[in-house]
C-alpha cells in the first residue's frame, strides 16, 4: 500500500456554510491540533457566540460532517466617523493539512464575503503574525494600516540577567543596580484629578454606557465600548482573569476613565495594560495616573515587564512614553483592514485605511 498522502483530487468536495453552535466541538479540536492553542470549547462558545455584537460571520468548509476548514470572523460593533457600523474581526484561520491544496482556503474566503453581505459587515480587520501578513495580503486583499503599535516597559530585570550572565552573583549584582535605576529614572505619576477616587470594577453598570456615550468618537475609528461589550469581554470570559481600575467622581458618581490589566505567565512573567479608555481632550494627569497605577498593580505580581499598544497619535501614547514605554513593533506584525459588506467601499476604505484615524488596545484583539 502507497504511504503518498491522499491526492486532492480523491478528497471529498466540500460543502461551504456559516458555523454552528454545533461545531464547536471539533473547531475546539481544530484549533487546539492546527495552531497549538489550548481554548475549551467553553472559550469558543464565549468568543463567538456569546458576543454581544451577535453571531460569529465565520465560514466553515465541511466534507462528510467533519470540518476541513475554517476562516473565523468575530462581529464587533464600531462607531466610524460618528456612525455606527458593524464590523468583524479576522480570527481562527485553518485549514486541514490535507485540503491545502485544493483551493479551500479561496473558496472559504469567497464565502466568509458573501456571509458578510447576508449579514450587514461591512468591513472586516485583523492583527496578523508573521506568518499571516503576506498571505492576508495577497489572498484576502487586506490592506496594510500599521504595524501592532506594540510598547514595552521594564520593570524588573533579574530574569533577563539570569538569562545571559551565568555567574549567579554576577547576573544578581546586576540586576540589582539595573531595577534601582529603573525605579529612580521613572516618573512617579501625578495624583488623580481633583475630585476623583480609583476604584476596583467586579461588573460594568450603565455608567459606562453614559461613558462610552461620551468618548465614542473620540477617534475616527473606534470599537464601541459599552457595558455590555465590557462585561462580555473583561468579566465573563472564561479561562482568563482580569483586574480593572476606573476613575469615579464621587462615591456612584461618573466614570471618568478605566483601565485593564492582565498577567501572562510564561518563561517570563509579563504585565499587560490590556485596555485603557480616558477622554481624548482632557489633560494627560487623568491618563497618566491610570497608567501609573496598571504598573503599581503590576510591580506587586512581580511581572519583569508590562506590554501595552498605542499608536503615535493617540492622546495614551505621550503619557506611556513618559512613564517609561518604549515602541516595540515586530516585523510581519501589522493592523489591516478591507471593505467586506454592502456599503460603498469608496465610502468606508477611505476612513478605516489610515492608521491616524484609528484607536487601539490589546483588548480589541482576539489575542489576550
Amino acid at each position: 500500500m502507497s504511504d503518498e498522502k491522499t491526492s486532492p483530487v480523491a478528497l471529498g468536495k466540500p460543502v461551504l456554510r456559516m458555523v454552528r453552535r454545533e461545531d464547536l466541538p471539533q473547531l475546539t479540536s481544530l484549533v487546539s491540533r492546527i495552531h497549538g492553542l489550548t481554548h475549551s470549547e467553553e472559550h469558543l462558545r464565549w468568543k463567538y457566540f456569546e458576543n454581544p455584537a451577535g453571531a460569529p460571520v465565520s465560514s466553515v468548509a465541511e466534507v462528510d460532517g467533519r470540518i476541513i476548514g475554517h476562516l473565523g470572523a468575530m462581529t464587533a460593533n464600531y462607531r466610524i466617523d460618528g456612525r455606527p457600523i458593524r464590523g468583524s474581526q479576522e480570527v481562527d484561520i485553518f485549514v486541514d493539512e490535507e485540503y491545502r491544496g485544493a483551493r479551500t482556503f479561496f473558496r472559504l474566503f469567497r464565502e466568509r464575503l458573501n456571509i458578510s453581505k447576508r449579514e450587514d459587515v461591512n468591513f472586516s480587520y485583523g492583527f496578523t503574525i508573521e506568518k499571516t501578513s503576506t498571505i492576508g495580503r495577497k489572498a484576502m486583499g487586506l490592506t496594510r494600516i500599521g504595524p501592532i503599535p506594540r510598547l514595552a516597559c521594564p520593570v524588573d530585570t533579574r530574569e533577563w540577567f539570569r538569562r545571559r550572565v551565568r555567574i549567579g552573583p554576577l547576573a544578581s549584582a546586576a540586576s540589582a543596580a539595573a531595577n534601582t535605576f529603573l525605579t529612580l529614572s521613572r516618573p512617579k505619576g501625578p495624583p488623580l484629578p481633583e475630585g476623583l477616587q480609583l476604584i476596583p470594577i467586579e461588573r460594568f453598570d450603565d455608567r459606562f454606557d453614559a461613558f462610552c456615550e461620551k468618548t465614542q468618537d473620540d477617534y475616527t475609528v473606534m470599537l464601541v465600548k459599552n457595558a455590555d461589550y465590557l462585561n462580555w469581554r473583561y468579566i465573563d470570559i472564561p479561562e482568563v482573569e482580569y483586574e480593572i481600575l476606573a476613575a469615579e467622581r464621587g462615591p456612584d458618581g461618573p466614570i471618568e476613565g478605566f483601565c485593564v490589566i492582565g498577567t501572562e505567565y510564561g518563561n517570563e512573567r509579563r504585565g499587560r495594560l490590556v485596555d485603557l479608555v480616558t477622554p481624548r481632550q482632557d489633560s494627560t494627569a487623568l491618563t497618566t495616573s491610570l497608567i501609573a497605577a496598571a504598573l503599581a498593580r503590576l510591580q506587586e505580581r512581580k511581572v519583569h515587564a508590562v506590554a501595552a499598544w498605542s499608536f503615535p497619535h493617540m492622546h495614551t501614547y505621550e503619557p506611556l512614553r513618559s512613564l517609561g514605554f518604549r515602541w516595540r513593533t515586530v516585523e510581519g506584525q501589522d493592523l489591516v483592514c478591507r471593505h467586506t459588506g454592502p456599503s460603498d467601499p469608496d465610502e468606508i476604505l477611505p476612513l478605516i485605511s489610515p492608521q491616524e484615524n484609528w484607536c487601539v488596545a490589546q483588548g480589541d484583539s482576539d489575542f489576550y
